[in-house]
């Protein structure tokens, strides 16, 4: 019997999330990626700033997670 591998696991689990999960999984993976490229020391204020702006403009169309999609995800575990 060969073994599944994580990643295999990891798809087979992820497209069974409905899209708003699959988002926030992917935001998830895409910050352990950043970090583990990020240097020791915080951003400098313009990469800060820039950080800002994109949160800002995710909130402008509507990608924002509502307190009850909150809750109900915390409820998962």
């Amino acid at each position: 019997m060969a073994s599944i591998s994580v990643a295999e696991k990891m798809l087979k689990n992820f497209v069974q999330l409905n899209d708003p999960e699959q988002r926030s999984v992917l935001h998830l993976i895409k910050t352990f990626i950043a970090n583990k490229n990020a240097k020791d020391f915080p951003p400098s204020i313009e990469a800060y700033n820039i950080e800002i702006k994109a949160a800002l403009l995710r909130a402008q169309n509507g990608e924002i997670t509502s307190l009850e999609s909150l809750k109900t995800e915390m409820n998962v575990w």
